[in-house]
């Protein structure tokens, strides 16, 4: 066994084990396919050295398979939980996962105030509503003086608190779902 020879099997070996999170079947293709391309350079007259260095490292080839089946996956499931997980995991390496996760705050954010906002109708009435002053100053919320602003919704902030949370959950899983998408790799 020559040096060169060494050298790709130990390469091969590291995808190898960069792809240990795939299933087996999908590893045996990737390396298969990847052993070709080398093999099909190789007799082309390059360089093995050269070849390796095109491909990178064994474990930043193997991510985009990784990843790929990740984002795959997670919007095949269609879970939340799983989107977000793959949102997280790219938090350090994607601007647009930090615009997605700071969007998921602001939708969370909006879906909670209508939850407080219900909260607090259903526990103190009379002090909960959206509120006008006589300055024209208008905010959803609680007040300490009732008398010093005039409710404009009344009852109706039940329905406006429900919309609100229906509002947030509705932009979270929008939000999610392109984030996500943005991550899929374009063919």
């Amino acid at each position: 066994m020559t040096d060169a020879d060494r050298r790709l099997d130990e390469w091969l070996r590291g995808l190898k084990w960069s792809l240990e999170s795939l299933p087996q079947e999908d590893r045996e293709d990737i390396l298969q396919e990847t052993r070709a391309h080398i093999g099909e350079r190789l007799d082309g007259g390059a360089v093995l050295e050269e070849v390796l260095a095109g491909f990178g490292t064994p474990e930043r080839y193997a991510r985009s398979f990784v990843d790929e089946r990740e984002v795959r996956s997670a919007l095949g499931g269609g879970r939340a939980v799983n989107m977000v997980g793959v949102v997280a995991r790219r938090l350090n390496r994607s601007l647009v996962a930090v615009l997605g996760l700071f969007g998921l705050l602001l939708a969370g954010a909006l879906a909670f105030a209508g939850l407080a906002v219900l909260f607090y109708e259903l526990t103190d009435p009379a002090h909960t509503g959206f509120w006008v002053n006589d300055h024209g100053s208008a905010f959803l919320g609680t007040i300490d003086d009732p008398a010093t602003a005039t409710d404009l919704l009344g009852w109706k902030v039940y329905p406006a608190g429900i919309g609100l949370i229906a509002a947030g959950l509705i932009a979270a899983r929008f939000i999610l779902v392109a984030t996500v998408r943005s991550f899929a790799p374009r063919r």
